[in-house]
C-alpha cells in the first residue's frame, strides 16, 4: 500500500519518510519554500507533469505532518503546515489551473493538522492563530492568477482567429477581456459583496464567448478559492477555541468571548462564523456559505 494513500498505516508513512529520496525532496522543499516563484514552465507554460510532481510535494508534506503530530512534534508539525501552505500560495497565482492544485495542496495540510487540533498546547494554539490571521491579510492569489489566464487567454485567441477572422478576434477579445477584467475587479471585493456577470447577448463574439463556457469557470474558481480560505480560517478558530480552553478550563459560550475579528467572519457572507456548544467538551463550527465544512471537535 502506498504511503500517499489515505489508508496507509503509520508504519507505511514513517517508512516513506524514511526513504532517502524523499528525505531529500523535502529537505530542499523546506529549504526553497520561502523564495517567492511560480512553477517552472518549460515550453512557456505550466505542464500537467510539473503540477503532478507539486501536488505530490503537497501529500509528501500532509504526510510529514501526520507523523510529527504521531511522535508528539506538534510544533514542528506547524512549521511543517506553514511550509504546506506556502507551498500551495506560490502555485496558486499561476493561472486557474495552477489556483486548484495549489488549492489542493492547501486542502490536504490543512484537513490533516484539523483533524489532530486536540494535541494543541496553548503555544501551539496561538501560533496557529497566528498563521491563520497571516494567511487571511495576504494578497489574494485569485487576482493574480486570472491576470495570467487573461493573458494566456489572449494569446490564444489570436492563434485561433487571428489571421481567419480579424475582425471577430477583435470583437471576441473586446468581449472576452472586458468580462476577465470585470471578475478581477470583483476579487478585490469580499465574496459576499461580488456581483454576477450579466448575461450575454447574441453578437456573433458574445456568442462566441458563451460556447467557451468561461463564466461558468471563473466563477467556480471564485467558490474555489474562498472555500480555501475557509480551511484555514475554520483551523484558525478552532486553535482560537481551543486557547480559550486552556485558560478558562470551559468552552466559551461563543465566538465573541474570543474577540476574533475578521478570524470569526463567514467569508461567503460576511457574517459571524456560527459556533454551537453541544457539551462541556464538544461543540460545532460552521461557515454559513458552505455547509459541507461544518466541523465537530471533543477534546
Amino acid at each position: 500500500m502506498a504511503a500517499t494513500d489515505k489508508a496507509a498505516t503509520l508504519t507505511a508513512r514513517r517508512l516513506a519518510l524514511a526513504d532517502p529520496q524523499i528525505k531529500r525532496a523535502l529537505a530542499l522543499f523546506h529549504t526553497g519554500v520561502a523564495k517567492s516563484g511560480r512553477p517552472p514552465r518549460p515550453n512557456g507554460q505550466p505542464t500537467i507533469e510539473i503540477y503532478s510532481l507539486l501536488r505530490m510535494l503537497g501529500r509528501l508534506s500532509s504526510i510529514e505532518i501526520y507523523v510529527q503530530l504521531a511522535d508528539g512534534r506538534v510544533a514542528a508539525a506547524i512549521d511543517s503546515l506553514r511550509d504546506g501552505l506556502r507551498l500551495g500560495y506560490s502555485i496558486q497565482s499561476d493561472m486557474v489551473i495552477g489556483g486548484l492544485v495549489g488549492i489542493a495542496i492547501d486542502s490536504l495540510v490543512v484537513k490533516t493538522m484539523a483533524t489532530h487540533v486536540n494535541q494543541l498546547s496553548e503555544k501551539d494554539c496561538l501560533r496557529l492563530i497566528d498563521l491563520a490571521n497571516e494567511w487571511l491579510t495576504a494578497p489574494d492569489p485569485a487576482i493574480d492568477a486570472l491576470i495570467e489566464e487573461r493573458t494566456y487567454m489572449q494569446k490564444r485567441l489570436k492563434e485561433e482567429l487571428g489571421a481567419a477572422n480579424a475582425s471577430l478576434y477583435e470583437s471576441v477579445s473586446a468581449v472576452m477581456t472586458g468580462r476577465m477584467n470585470a471578475v478581477i475587479e470583483s476579487l478585490r471585493l469580499p465574496a459576499w459583496e461580488r456581483k454576477p456577470l450579466p448575461e450575454l447577448g447574441d453578437s456573433d463574439a458574445e456568442t462566441y464567448v458563451k460556447a467557451q463556457q468561461l463564466d461558468i469557470v471563473y466563477a467556480n474558481t471564485q467558490k474555489a478559492f474562498t472555500k480555501d480560505q475557509v480551511g484555514v480560517l475554520l483551523l484558525g478558530v478552532h486553535a482560537a477555541i481551543i486557547q480559550y480552553r486552556w485558560q478558562h478550563d470551559r468552552l466559551p459560550a461563543g465566538l465573541d468571548e474570543l474577540k476574533l475579528g475578521r478570524l470569526g467572519l463567514d467569508p461567503f457572507t460576511g457574517k459571524p462564523l456560527t459556533y454551537t456548544r453541544t457539551s462541556d467538551i464538544n461543540y460545532e463550527l460552521s461557515c454559513d456559505g458552505l455547509k459541507t465544512l461544518t466541523q465537530s471537535v471533543g477534546q
